[in-house]
């Protein structure tokens, strides 16, 4: 049978390309991390550096793989059809299925600081377990100098179950932060805390419906066009949208903070506060001219004393971005820790 070099190499080629552009977003948003966050919680800065490390090692393991297929083995009939997948290719899935994995924990982390409960987050966590342990075998198959073609037919349970898992698991995230910032939303105080708690609902929707999609995308091309490698030339960037995702859900911190002016709920400047002094001195005088009006000796003892030592009463007005939502380990502020 004929082999059509554009649904084969082509469609890796394709793949590989769009993998390279998304790693170098990537790299941008890490960049940007660092320098907004510096004081950012350190297991989420090596959560950061890992993930992109991750990420350095899933393209080269790409492009190696490429490299073999379309230079070292050019114009053979074996490369076209990809009979004996490339060592590459396998350390892909490895890196993808770690990728993938840690991102979905992570949302799943945020679903449990926001809900207090262990019930959805559990699910997400086992679904993203399963997804890991999925991709190491599947890894493990593609080191045995397996075909492409015969991969993704023998293997096609494993490989539906890794995607299938991999959505499920999106969407409960998404599903999740969407309740839980739709409950906060209802009690909200203030339309500047509404509008913010719209923004990270449509967010939250978006970053779910890409991951979740991503997958269902993959299997949809696999399940019409199963001799054809384009669903493998997506899977190849699949692991670079999990690492936008991440990042886009970190950096958005403070474009949100941006976007509001700085501030989600503001306490008013009342001039009341600022002349209570000067009305404690106004009321001692009133009992010392009119000691009828006291009441009794002690109570206008009581206020003597309170104008000679005021309580000391402290109020600081902070600009900071802290609403439940976002309250989480990797994002407290010193205004939100004191």
């Amino acid at each position: 049978m004929a082999v059509n070099p554009n649904n084969t190499l082509g469609a890796l080629q394709v793949g590989g390309a769009i993998m390279v552009f998304l790693f170098g977003i990537d790299t941008l948003q890490t960049y940007y991390y660092f320098k907004r966050y510096p004081n950012d919680r350190l297991w989420i800065k090596l959560l950061v550096v890992w993930i992109w490390l991750e990420e350095i090692g899933h393209t080269i393991s790409v492009l190696t793989g490429m490299y073999l297929l379309t230079v070292t083995q050019f114009g053979q009939p074996d490369a076209l059809a990809v009979t004996t997948m490339p060592a590459g290719y396998a350390w892909s899935i490895i890196f993808s299925g770690s990728v993938g994995s840690i991102v979905e924990a992570f949302f799943a982390h945020r679903m449990y600081v926001l809900s207090k409960s262990w019930y959805l987050p559990s699910i997400a966590w086992a679904l993203a377990s399963f997804r890991f342990v999925g991709s190491m075998v599947a890894a493990a198959k593609v080191f045995g100098n397996i075909s492409l073609d015969v991969f993704s037919t023998k293997w096609r349970w494993l490989i539906t179950a890794c995607f299938a898992t991999g959505a499920g698991a999106d969407l409960i995230v998404a599903g999740g932060l969407c309740y839980y910032i739709y409950r906060e939303k209802r009690v909200a105080i203030g339309q500047t805390t509404m509008r913010l708690l719209d923004r990270l609902l449509t967010y939250t929707i978006e970053t779910g419906l890409v991951l979740s999609m991503s997958a269902v995308v993959i299997l949809i091309i696999w399940g019409t066009t199963p001799h054809s490698f384009w669903w493998f030339g997506i899977f190849l960037f699949y692991t670079e949208v999990f690492a936008n995702c991440l990042m886009a859900s970190l950096n958005t911190r403070r474009v949100h903070e941006d976007a509001n002016g700085g501030t989600v709920i503001s306490l008013p400047r009342n001039p009341q506060i600022r002349s209570a002094d000067r009305s404690m001195g106004g009321r001692v005088q009133n009992f010392t001219r009119h000691p009828s009006k006291s009441g009794s000796a002690y109570t206008r003892d009581q206020f003597q004393r309170q104008a000679m030592h005021p309580p000391n009463i402290a109020i600081s007005v902070s600009q900071d971005v802290c609403i439940k939502h976002d309250r989480l380990p990797e994002m407290d502020c010193p205004t939100c820790q004191a």
